[in-house]
């Protein structure tokens, strides 16, 4: 019967000091949440978005629909950017050349294009939007608002804007 009651009195301890030492370890599985405010993984929203992740959002095949703030005029070929940031390169068609160079990416919307060349073939006239290169090498940053993008100048200005196309 002693034997009994002994055993019931350290089942009860153990029991208890388990729980003692399970507080601190339960408690310490929130402490990254309340410290840092919403979970990150719980909330992705929170977190903000570095460089390569923004960067990513304008990788991809883009359709130039205006140029310096005027619009792409219809006489104009297809003025397209495809932008791959994994090979660092811009290729794309200025309305009757093909050309190519490379992207860099800065800070969190910052990007510029370098050492663009394009083919040489006689174009008529009104073919390649004005100003085309010279917005390009102009370009700073970018801002992205869903399947539009606007490439801005140093001084905050429109160089292009975007609208996302389905080919890449």
């Amino acid at each position: 019967n002693s034997f009994k009651a002994a055993s019931r009195g350290s089942t009860k301890r153990c029991v208890l000091v388990a729980m003692v030492l399970a507080v601190p370890l339960l408690s310490g599985c929130g402490a990254q949440k309340s410290e840092q405010g919403a979970d990150p993984q719980s909330d992705p929203f929170s977190a903000p978005v570095t460089a390569t992740e923004e960067a990513q959002m304008i990788n991809g095949m883009w359709r130039v629909i205006a140029v310096n703030g005027s619009p792409v005029k219809k006489s104009a070929g297809s003025v397209t950017l495809n932008i791959d940031t994994e090979q660092q390169r811009v290729t794309g068609h200025d309305g009757c050349n093909k050309f190519m160079g490379s992207v860099s990416f800065g800070e969190v919307g910052q990007l510029a294009f370098s050492a663009i060349g394009a083919t040489k073939i006689g174009c008529p006239p009104g073919t390649t939007p004005e100003g085309f290169y010279q917005a390009l090498s102009d370009v700073q940053a970018f801002k992205i608002d869903g399947d539009q993008a606007t490439l801005v100048t140093a001084a905050g200005n429109s160089a292009m804007d975007l609208r996302r196309s389905g080919k890449s």
